[in-house]
């Protein structure tokens, strides 16, 4: 049965507040403990049943987007929900991509798990969140923690779910310097590099060895005396400064961009 309902959906960036490597499986992938949750910005989704399958991309960073359309996220999520419910789904995907790829904020993982959830609401097949959660796991690491959504601890490979507190809040300063961040090589430099003790986030040495840019925005954001906190999100590479002071943090936005035009700046709130 079809839901008569036509969709717009947000799909939020995810941010890792905390981010703690605690070793490697044998399967290759590594087991992490992060607390994890989510940014009142965030890409667009709108989905309308329809004759036949069209999907379409837009937005400043739709060109972020894989040219093969059998490695995008949103289509591999598409094809996994029609596999395991036994449908095919006539609908009709629009995407506006407002969030960069390989940024560390999870803005393909997000768009999969909400392609996940409104395929589930509109095809009625009244899958239970944790077996979307189960589902988003094919897909990638970030996928079930975008599912399942709120503030959270996640652990083994990013699969294991648990309602968290957050270790700090405020207005964030997110600014992503330009350049994509590789999970892999991050990864794979992780085990030659010494930790950063000064962030909360293991892989931010690992991560600068690969992309210096990011040790370069880190150590700019270190200068405003007034945030609380600053890091990096998931493998980089976007780094984040916390301001208590809303006017604070609009300040530290002017400057950031009049110093690095070049870079993405935002200013972004955690979501209930």
């Amino acid at each position: 049965m079809c839901s008569d309902k036509d969709m717009q959906i947000f799909a939020p960036a995810k941010i890792n507040l905390t981010f703690e490597v605690k070793g490697q499986r044998s399967d290759g992938f590594h087991e992490i403990e992060s607390v994890t949750s989510f940014l009142d910005i965030g890409d667009g989704l709108e989905i309308n049943l329809s004759e036949c399958f069209d999907y379409k991309k837009e937005g400043q960073y739709a060109h972020h987007l894989p040219d093969d359309i059998n490695e995008d996220l949103v289509i591999k999520a598409v094809r996994l929900f029609e596999d395991t419910v036994n449908i095919e789904a006539s609908v009709s995907l629009r995407l506006v991509k407002n969030i960069p790829a390989g940024s560390g904020l999870g803005s393909g993982s997000s768009d999969a798990a909400a392609v996940l959830k409104a395929l589930n609401t509109l095809y009625d097949t009244r899958l239970s969140i944790s077996q979307l959660c189960d589902l988003g796991a094919e897909l990638g690491s970030d996928v079930p923690v975008c599912v399942h959504g709120g503030t959270v601890m996640m652990s083994g490979r990013g699969e294991v779910l648990k309602n968290s507190a957050l270790p700090y809040n405020g207005y964030f300063l997110l600014v992503w310097p330009g350049v994509q961040s590789a999970t892999k090589d991050v990864f794979e430099a992780y085990h030659k590099v010494s930790k950063r003790p000064e962030f909360s986030n293991d892989l931010t040495a690992a991560a600068i060895s690969v992309n210096p840019e990011i040790g370069v925005c880190l150590s700019f954001l270190q200068k405003f005396k007034t945030a609380k906190h600053i890091d990096m999100t998931g493998s980089g590479s976007t780094c984040f400064a916390v301001f208590e002071d809303e006017a604070h943090v609009k300040t530290a936005m002017e400057y950031t961009q009049n110093k690095f035009p070049a870079w993405w700046v935002r200013i972004a709130k955690i979501i209930d």
